[in-house]
């Protein structure tokens, strides 16, 4: 079985001034992000975009490092994954889903790293492999 967790793809950027709304687009990946910057940290809630301006994933971040919620999306809009983030590492449960909406791959996270018992699932919702990290 073929088991792709996809994790968030981050841009790191340079900022000129503090506390604006920032938007920037890299012409390599043509991804397009946005959000806030207090005092040169990233800050409150922040979007990326593909090159079709498809939202591809949002979040929050708190002192230039991800923390709560986040949500990443097929082009489509079809949810991808879901969990939190503490101090910047995945943290907790996660759910990873296929294009349809059917259930991929739920597991927990600790200081960034899979951990515990993980389960697989077929696109028909079966499940495949129960995993232990």
């Amino acid at each position: 079985m073929m088991k792709v967790i996809t994790r968030l793809i981050f841009l790191s950027m340079i900022l000129s001034s503090l506390n604006q709304v920032y938007a920037q687009t890299n012409n390599e990946t043509l991804i397009k992000d946005k959000g806030n910057y207090v005092n040169g940290l990233k800050e409150g809630i922040w979007e990326l975009f593909d090159k079709n301006q498809n939202l591809v994933a949002i979040g929050n971040y708190q002192n230039d490092l991800r923390e709560g919620s986040w949500e990443v999306f097929y082009t489509n809009g079809a949810l991808m994954q879901k969990g939190l983030f503490i101090s910047g590492f995945q943290e907790g449960y996660w759910e990873y889903y296929y294009e349809d909406g059917s259930i991929r791959a739920k597991g927990n996270w600790q200081n960034g790293m899979m951990t515990g018992f993980w389960e697989y699932f077929d696109k028909n919702g079966a499940l495949e492999e129960i995993k232990r990290y």
